[in-house]
């Protein structure tokens, strides 16, 4: 990994900002749309429209809708199955699981759940659900439709990550400011690695051996966002780079080299392994989440104020870290 560069240093000649979204695309959603998952096989975006309690399905290609669901009365989380055939809806209000089968989100499961749900990391290979619950601070583990005994994790869990193959998966305590490290074969947290705090959304490159924690820093002095890089060979946090202010959701370009993170305003282009800053990209009113196109030629991003989602154009090969 290379040395973190001073955030002084990280205005190169390519830093500009967008003034305005002119000439970029709209989607025109049912009411407050706020979590975001695409299909980067098909480009299919789905939405989740909280105030119209409808999960949508949006063709980015012919900018049209292709298809809607009901769902429960939010906040409302998606989730895209790891076999790519089922849409997860994470509904806090009803404390359940809603399953639809992809492309038409046909209805064909409800797991109702003890706890509100705020993450959800499925196996398709083992038919395993593993689901955290923010209000009490619990990992529901799912073998099928059977539940095992809960995990107990830090306070608050707002995402999770797992390495293909390994025996761990991460987990984003948001008021305990840690990643804590569930064994999955022993079912228990065997470590917590403290990172900055309010840590949100867990990314892991394909590059392997470190875990990308947005954390959204509400708690720090001064209140700042940052990206804290963790070490998953040695299950220790490393390097941290400043990401605005109320960060809300981070993705990666798909050749690893660029990191987008959404804060409330903007949508800052970073270098993936030095934080070094590319670009920034001015978004709507009340930004929520964030999906990349698979060939990084759009952002897509919720604003739930302007009731839309905003299709900002890339140019990737002007930003090189």
């Amino acid at each position: 990994m290379r040395k973190l560069s001073p955030w002084s240093a990280a205005w190169p000649a390519v830093l500009f900002l967008l003034t305005g979204c002119g000439g970029h695309g709209r989607l025109e959603t049912n009411a407050d749309p706020t979590s975001l998952v695409l299909d980067d096989t098909s480009r299919t975006l789905y939405v989740a429209c909280e105030g119209a309690q409808t999960v949508e399905a949006w063709d980015l290609g012919r900018r049209s809708k292709t298809a809607e669901a009901s769902a429960g009365r939010g906040p409302l989380r998606l989730v895209l199955g790891q076999g790519q055939d089922k849409l997860y809806v994470l509904d806090s209000g009803s404390r359940s699981l809603l399953v639809l089968q992809r492309p038409a989100l046909k209805a064909v499961g409800r797991l109702r759940l003890p706890d509100a749900p705020s993450a959800l990391w499925d196996e398709t290979d083992t038919r395993s659900l593993w689901v955290a619950c923010a209000e009490t601070n619990r990992l529901l583990p799912f073998a099928g439709l059977n539940p095992l005994p809960a995990i107990e994790t830090g306070q608050e869990p707002r995402d999770l990550a797992r390495e293909a193959g390994k025996d761990f998966l991460w987990v984003a305590d948001r008021q305990s400011n840690d990643v804590a490290v569930v064994k999955l074969s022993e079912g228990q947290v065997v470590k917590r690695v403290a990172v900055w705090p309010n840590p949100l959304r867990l990314l892991l490159p394909a590059d392997g051996n470190r875990l990308l924690v947005l954390c959204e820093g509400r708690d720090a002095v001064p209140a700042q966002s940052r990206v804290q890089v963790v070490d998953t060979l040695y299950q220790s946090a490393g390097l941290s780079w400043p990401a605005g202010k109320d960060a809300r959701d981070f993705a990666l370009g798909p050749d690893g080299r660029r990191l987008y993170v959404l804060t409330a305003d903007r949508l800052l282009v970073q270098a993936a392994d030095t934080g070094a800053l590319l670009a920034e990209l001015k978004v709507g009113r009340d930004p929520r989440a964030l999906a990349i196109a698979p060939d990084e030629s759009l952002a897509c991003v919720s604003c739930r104020e302007d009731q839309e989602v905003l299709l900002i154009k890339l140019t990737p090969s002007k930003w090189l870290p």
